[in-house]
């Protein structure tokens, strides 16, 4: 009976692991559909976003009451995520301003979504049709935002863009490129991992082809943190698969690097303005003095920080008047905010989620969703990581919220792969404890 459990294909489970109360089933077609809803208004509306989320939490609820909390299931980041929270609400009541600290903490809502996506995606088909939905309308809107490359105009906000040179930063329909330039990014990566390993056919094409127009999109937006990150969670998805791969994506990104510097002149522009100001102590002065200033307040409260929401009038109170909200720097922005601890818990989260994804890898499989997706999520924690060494992307709500969906559609397609014998999430999960 075990074997035979273990030698299941992947989409036989998918019954198995959708069963819920009758009664309550109309709440899981709920929940798919607003999770539907969210890829779908993710590249372009906020508001839809979180309406759709709204919609999907709800049923939720309504599922778990009328079965009683059965169908809950634990996560490997379920503990460093509730120790993260607790030492933020802590954040907020020994701050300052106790109010705004709260007031902040509400933000923190977004990591329900991860919960919600890792318990209530139980089926291949719905992970399909999500990953399907995202990179599409992620692709129309890179078209668009390569068109605003070079009419340096935004039709949605009815602005002119910032030039770079002859051509104009790209911002797809968000308001800041590097909004934009991180989105993408992570997009990008899965679109990637599925064309090469997580597709075939026509649906291989069309992840290739969507693959190459996010690639130009990324690029012409000019986030230069997130290019940082893109290249570094490449090079990790290489060590993650083998050499062979480590070598071929050195490769493609040096010829892809090497043919866009000799097209596209701006690019040009955007490296020497990058050596200007690392030779130029004056052009460095705004990010180092946010990193400097941050370290001050480090030390002054090393235990719970400055309080949440309260960086940007901290800045002004250490003389750093620059106008910022946060420090350009996902891990300083955060021990400042939640203290050192925080900081603590925050690296805690990111090394428990590399931990499930390595301990859980398919034995045999090289290929298929599972594969893909699994090595999407490591690249994708990789680059998020290295992007905010340099920004805070954690901070920006837009990024902030696909990247906690993107995770729980991970640890949800392990859990997955996990049932069928591919991995042993549980064994991860008990590990991690």
């Amino acid at each position: 009976m075990e074997e035979r459990r273990k030698a299941a294909p992947f989409h036989s489970l998918n019954k198995e692991a959708d069963v819920s109360a009758p009664q309550v089933a109309w709440t899981q077609r709920i929940i798919e559909g607003s999770l539907l809803g969210y890829v779908l208004f993710a590249p372009w509306s906020i508001a839809g976003a979180q309406t759709c989320l709204g919609l999907g939490l709800a049923a939720w609820v309504v599922n778990l009451i009328a079965n009683r909390g059965h169908g809950l299931k634990g996560t490997p980041l379920a503990l460093p995520i509730l120790v993260f929270l607790g030492l933020k609400l802590a954040s907020a009541l020994f701050s300052p301003d106790h109010l705004k600290g709260l007031r902040a903490l509400g933000a923190e809502w977004i990591v329900l979504l991860f919960f919600l996506v890792a318990n209530r995606v139980r089926r291949e088909e719905t992970v399909r049709r999500i990953l399907d939905l995202l990179v599409a309308v992620t692709v129309l809107i890179g078209l668009y935002a390569i068109w605003q490359h070079f009419a340096g105009w935004d039709l949605y906000r009815d602005r002119p863009l910032h030039p770079t040179g002859n051509v104009f930063e790209a911002t797809g329909l968000f308001s800041h490129h590097l909004t934009y330039g991180g989105f993408v990014m992570c997009v990008l990566l899965f679109s990637g991992c599925l064309f090469l390993w997580g597709s075939r056919g026509r649906r291989r094409v069309a992840y290739g082809l969507a693959s190459l127009i996010l690639s130009l999109a990324l690029f012409w937006s000019y986030a230069r943190s997130a290019w940082v990150g893109l290249i570094v969670g490449i090079l990790a998805i290489g060590l993650l698969r083998g050499r062979k791969i480590l070598i071929l994506g050195l490769v493609g990104m040096i010829l892809v690097i090497g043919l866009l510097f000799l097209l596209q002149p701006s690019l040009r522009l955007q490296t020497r303005e990058v050596v200007e100001v690392l030779g130029d102590p004056m052009r460095q002065s705004h990010r180092l003095q946010m990193w400097s200033t941050s370290l001050k307040m480090i030390r002054d409260r090393p235990f719970f920080g400055v309080g949440l929401g309260q960086v940007k009038s901290s800045l002004l109170a250490y003389g750093c008047d620059l106008g910022y909200g946060h420090v350009h720097n996902d891990f300083l922005n955060t021990a400042a905010n939640t203290g050192l601890l925080g900081l603590v818990a925050f690296i805690w989260i990111w090394v428990t989620f590399l931990r499930m994804i390595i301990r859980c890898q398919p034995r045999q499989q090289s290929h298929g969703l599972w594969s893909a997706v699994s090595t999407a999520g490591f690249g994708l924690m990789i680059a998020f990581l290295a992007a905010g060494l340099f920004q805070c992307y954690y901070t920006d709500e837009e990024n902030a919220m696909l990247l906690w969906f993107l995770l729980g559609l991970v640890t949800a397609v392990c859990r997955m792969e996990s049932l069928s014998g591919g991995g042993d999430l549980e064994a991860c999960a008990s590990d991690q404890g």
